[in-house]
């Protein structure tokens, strides 16, 4: 018996079928690509296709990041400003109370980028009732919510330390939603509007798009 002998294509589609049995996992979409250009395959399994547009979730704070350096580097801001420096007190007064003190105006740009801060998440802490926004939004529950929201929800949790604790760091969504609200205050127009003028445009990101103006994600295909 003659065996046929697998070309590279062959191989790629066996290891994503294999992945694809995994029960866990709705759909995938592969590619790989030499750095020269002289093969590129791309393959799919599940619910996806290669142009199914999809949530590239927190990868959006990536782009949150360069744009705050981009400011940094036009001066508009410094990663020492004070969250207060930008965010009028009505919105961030008592968003940082920890043990009895309020540590709000100690906040920097730099702690909000670096995790830092000591803010809880927003999306994955428990609110009052003990649950969260994730497990609301996973029971079939459609929220939609402003920075206002977020503001007072996080007003309702306890932080995990005050900002800049030596050797203290805790992920968490909320800093990046102060960083997007920073960023429509200084530009003066929306967060989405930024992305376009200066990420999506200049890098020729054509389908990568902001969802919905109360969602901090972007989807991408």
């Amino acid at each position: 018996m003659v065996k046929t002998k697998l070309t590279i294509e062959d191989s790629l589609r066996g290891v994503l079928e294999k992945a694809g049995r995994d029960r866990d996992l709705a759909g995938l979409v592969v590619q790989v690509q030499r750095g020269d250009d002289t093969f590129s395959w791309t393959g799919s399994v599940g619910e996806l296709e290669p142009d199914t547009p999809f949530f590239i979730a927190s990868t959006t704070k990536l782009y949150t990041t360069a744009i705050v350096l981009r400011l940094a580097e036009r001066g508009r801001l410094t990663l020492d400003d004070r969250l207060v420096d930008h965010v009028g007190e009505g919105l961030s007064k008592g968003i940082h109370v920890y043990r009895g003190n309020d540590y709000t105006d100690q906040i920097t740009i730099r702690h909000l980028l670096s995790h830092t801060s000591g803010l809880p998440d927003y999306f994955l802490g428990k609110s009052q009732d003990g649950r969260t926004l994730e497990q609301t939004l996973r029971g079939g529950t459609d929220v939609r919510w402003t920075f206002e929201d977020i503001a007072d929800t996080t007003r309702q949790m306890d932080p995990a330390f005050p900002p800049g604790n030596q050797g203290k760091a805790l992920y968490s969504d909320t800093n990046f939603q102060l960083l997007g609200h920073i960023i429509e205050v200084l530009e003066g127009v929306t967060y989405a509007e930024v992305l376009r003028k200066d990420v999506f445009e200049p890098l020729r990101l054509d389908d990568t798009w902001r969802s919905e103006e109360h969602t901090s994600e972007l989807q991408s295909h």
